[in-house]
């Protein structure tokens, strides 16, 4: 039995085809699911939606451009009813509460399950929010809220210096930077000094 009452046009955001690919055979699973557009980021998704007309968006946070939050407001500006659900492979507090805070239905993480996906749409049903559980723990954990030295740290790993080079200028020791990078890893969902800039740059942490 269908869990909506009526086919429902489905756009997908993301810059990563293979993912894109996966998610819209996943939802072609759905008999009361249409993918109506699939875009590889928000801008090309806000030209489009006068024409296409999407009633749901799964929409990557960290696509190139225009930030998650950014995105939905602009979407709402265009069409208020249309029901975004946020996607993303990190969980962290920061962005978490940054989407809710935008207006969106739903935010998943991209490991989750296909029972968890029809929990989503049992919830978007029922005009119902939808907080994948990782994500609402990282939510009540709060911001990211980084500290001066936290700040120094990642823009020296963005100039690719090395943990020694790192430690001296901040005139901090090798064992503080470590412990000082294993907090970042926890703030930003990530496991690589890599991820972090990367992070970092699509937050706009860094310019």
């Amino acid at each position: 039995m269908p869990i909506f009452n009526k086919i429902s046009r489905v756009a997908i955001v993301d810059d990563h085809l293979i993912f894109m690919e996966g998610l819209k055979l996943l939802l072609s699973r759905y008999k009361f699911l249409r993918v109506v557009g699939e875009y590889i980021s928000a801008e090309f998704l806000l030209q489009a939606l006068p024409s296409v007309k999407p009633e749901i968006i799964f929409l990557d946070v960290y696509t190139d451009g225009i930030r998650g939050w950014d995105a939905v407001k602009e979407i709402h500006k265009l069409d208020p009813n249309i029901k975004v659900v946020a996607m993303t492979q990190f969980s962290h507090g920061y962005v978490v509460n940054k989407m809710l805070d935008s207006g969106i239905c739903g935010y998943i993480v991209k490991t989750e399950s296909n029972e968890e996906l029809i929990n989503l749409f049992e919830r978007i049903n029922r005009n119902e929010m939808y907080i994948s559980p990782e994500a609402e723990f990282n939510a009540k954990s709060g911001d990211l809220d980084l500290t001066q030295k936290e700040f120094g740290i990642i823009r020296l790993l963005a100039a690719d210096k090395d943990n020694q080079k790192i430690a001296l200028e901040l005139g901090i020791s090798d064992k503080t930077l470590v412990r000082e990078i294993s907090k970042l890893y926890q703030k930003f969902g990530v496991h690589t000094t890599a991820g972090i800039v990367a992070v970092a740059y699509k937050l706009k942490i860094l310019p």
